[in-house]
């Protein structure tokens, strides 16, 4: 829905409805009218979606045709689709539109169902694609001439600067926000509607960057790897030297060393450094997702930090877990078909990281590809451990077994195979045949 002009110049309401291929008109009085339908070179109607209307052109309605992959410009003189609609770049399917107006160049941008946008230059009659960091859904044009545009699948923002064939890089709105809506309000401040959380955020032309803290895993009563890193800078990516960070962690999951909840640190004023303020190191409390995030104070800006895991606290080994590998049969010199696998576990069965298990043949009955009776395994981070080395037969038929352990596991396991005699059974047939 968008504000235009009538072929009189006065003003009405033009909107599109789902699945419609016309155009709706509401006028001053509260009239309704409505266009003819679109369709490409006479073709089958094709419903149409996006609608943008510059200021300055209020007499052009520019819409997109998902179902046609095009734009298509509406004339209001003539109440008349376009007949040579502007086919696009790539193949992914046009959604909402917006255009930006600048004294250099007017620009048709078109959201599509990929990652990028396609940037239409209305009076060069030229496009490109601007890559984006998700799939871009409602567009925004501001007066200075910058897009901003929503991206509900990442819970982020993002923008690109008048002129620029680039974004500014993506503003996260939070975990599950999912931004729809994106306006102004009558102070020229912009204001994103958050499907998922039911909020407004307010964006402002500042804008903080996670630069390290996201994605690091610890264990209960031990402390994570890295601080929490931001840089605060304009949107254009240039760092701010004054500035003022509040580290912020909810939640029971964490805590800064020293037991705060807060940690409230100035940023670099120069250097390469310049804009980056950086936390006290936490310390994981309790199992769980830790609720993170960097505030800056002077202009209330958000940003939160993602993937920072508690895991539950790993004992030592305690006792081993029959995986699989026991019960094969080998002809005497021969491989066995599978490898010995055995799981580690703590005393309350949780699976042990990094333990070395030993695999040790009893009685020289087999041994493994180098020839000894002896091989090693390192646990994954499920605990299992597998030996690398296939097990060789040796040469006395019957069972035999393979036992193995970790150190300071007070139980093992034992594997029991077989080794089978395959030349004595083969000769044994042969016999059997010729005596018939």
């Amino acid at each position: 829905m968008a504000v235009g002009s009538d072929s009189t110049g006065a003003e009405r309401i033009v909107a599109t409805l789902s699945g419609m291929p016309s155009l709706t008109f509401v006028d001053a009085d509260g009239n309704i009218h409505t266009s003819d339908a679109f369709s490409e070179n006479g073709g089958p109607t094709s419903p149409v979606h996006g609608l943008a209307i510059a200021k300055n052109t209020s007499r052009e309605y520019w819409l997109s045709s998902p179902g046609a992959g095009c734009v298509v410009l509406f004339d209001a003189k003539s109440g008349e689709f376009s007949k040579n609609p502007v086919r696009l770049d790539g193949t992914a399917t046009p959604g909402h539109l917006a255009i930006t107006e600048t004294v250099q160049e007017r620009v048709l941008w078109v959201a599509t169902d990929d990652a990028y946008l396609i940037k239409y230059d209305l009076d060069r009659k030229s496009q490109q694609k601007v890559s984006t960091d998700a799939v871009p859904d409602r567009l925004f044009a501001m007066p200075d001439g910058s897009l901003w545009f929503t991206m509900p699948s990442a819970d982020a923002v993002d923008c690109v600067p008048p002129g620029a064939t680039h974004t500014t890089g993506s503003i996260n709105t939070g975990r599950g926000s999912k931004p729809s809506g994106i306006a102004t309000d009558t102070n020229s401040q912009l204001w994103v509607g958050l499907e998922g959380t039911g909020e407004m955020l307010h964006i402002s032309k500042f804008r903080l960057t996670p630069k390290e803290g996201q994605g690091q895993e610890t264990e209960v009563g031990t402390r994570f790897t890295h601080p929490l890193r931001v840089k605060a800078g304009n949107l254009d990516g240039t760092p701010v030297g004054k500035a003022t960070i509040k580290f912020v962690l909810n939640g029971d999951q964490a805590r800064f060393v020293g037991g705060s909840t807060t940690d409230i640190k100035p940023v670099q004023e120069s250097g390469d450094e310049m804009g980056i303020a950086e936390s006290a190191l936490l310390e994981a409390k309790q199992p769980g997702q830790v609720d993170a995030s960097a505030e800056w104070l002077e202009e209330d800006v958000f940003t939160p930090f993602e993937g920072i895991v508690v895991k539950e606290t790993i004992g030592s080994p305690d006792h081993l877990g029959y995986r699989s590998g026991a019960g094969q049969h080998a002809a005497v010199g021969e491989k066995f078909p599978a490898p010995l696998s055995t799981v580690v576990q703590d005393k309350h069965g949780a699976p042990v990281r990094k333990a070395k298990v030993v695999f040790r043949v009893r009685d020289d009955s087999a041994s493994f590809e180098d020839g000894s009776g002896v091989t090693e395994a390192i646990s994954g981070a499920d605990g299992v451990a597998t030996t690398s080395q296939s097990l060789i037969a040796g040469p006395v038929v019957g069972r035999f077994m393979v036992e193995a352990r970790a150190a300071g596991a007070e139980a093992g396991v034992i594997f029991s195979e077989y080794i089978t005699d395959t030349v004595r059974r083969t000769d044994t047939v042969r016999r059997a045949g010729a005596s018939r």
